[in-house]
Order: structure tokens, then C-alpha cells, then sequence
């Protein structure tokens, strides 16, 4: 029996995105734990720091639609079952470690980039996840060649 029983594989849709889900459904398959993802995509409202002057909702809901869409695509291609797809709006370091814990997941999974100097100064979401998470994190780490296969 597997140390860890369900896994939550977060994503965030950039091109490394496919081999960093293989990578986790290999995982998943040879230490024989249940594999769910999660998307988390940063609202507006939080994008550009609180109150925006006009109705961006309708916009809003193209691209929940167009990521849930997206992630779909991207756990079928990874053999994910569809009831373990998980789209959500809201801060993605919040939004994932809230999924992970209503679905029981005792690992998450997240790929690692490249720092930028962004990220070195304000932190990275897989940081805070690291950090924050209830549960045990892997980190993932994916070259951009990789991405197609």
C-alpha cells in the first residue's frame, strides 16, 4: 500500500503543464495513489489589486470556461478521470491548498519553473505552498522541451 492515498496535481496551463501531468499519472500509477488536478485562475478583481470600474464578468466566465476547457483536455491526455478535474477561481495558493484539503489530498504536486526576479521578490505560489500546505508537497521540476512529450 501506497505511503500517500490521493494526490491533488496542480497546474497552471503553461506549456510544461502535459509532461508535468504524465509525470504525475506515472507517479500516481506505480505508487498506487488516486490522482486528482486543479486549476486555480486568479480573478480580475484580484489581478489588478481590488475594485475595477466596469462589469468584467462576461469576460470573466470565457476564460473559467476556456481553462476548465483546457484542463479537461489536459487530464484526458494525462488519464485523469473527469470527476477529478477541479477548476476554481480565487487566489491559486489558496484556492489549491482548499481543494487539497476538501478533497482529502494528502500530497500535492507542483511543478517548479524557473525563478524570474519577480518571483524572488514577492515569492512564488509554489513557495507559499511549500510552506503552507496541510500535507506533504512535491515539487516537479519540467524544462520547457520537455512540454511536448
Amino acid at each position: 500500500m501506497s505511503v500517500y492515498q490521493h494526490a491533488l496535481l496542480a497546474v497552471d496551463l503553461s506549456e510544461e503543464a502535459l509532461a508535468l501531468a504524465r509525470r504525475a499519472r506515472q507517479l500516481a500509477d506505480g505508487l498506487g495513489f488516486r490522482l486528482s488536478i486543479v486549476h486555480a485562475l486568479e480573478p480580475f478583481s484580484l489581478a489588478y489589486g481590488g475594485e475595477i470600474p466596469m462589469d468584467l464578468s462576461p469576460v470573466q466566465d470565457q476564460l473559467n470556461a476556456h481553462a476548465t476547457a483546457r484542463l479537461k483536455k489536459l487530464a484526458q491526455e494525462s488519464g485523469i478521470p473527469p470527476d477529478q478535474v477541479h477548476t476554481v477561481t480565487g487566489h491559486p495558493r489558496d484556492e489549491i491548498r482548499r481543494v487539497a484539503r476538501e478533497i482529502g489530498a494528502d500530497l500535492i504536486i507542483v511543478g517548479a519553473h524557473h525563478r524570474h526576479w519577480f518571483d524572488t521578490l514577492f515569492g512564488s505560489t509554489t513557495d507559499d505552498i511549500v510552506h503552507e500546505a496541510h500535507c506533504d508537497v512535491l515539487t516537479v521540476h519540467v524544462e520547457p522541451s520537455q512540454a511536448g512529450g
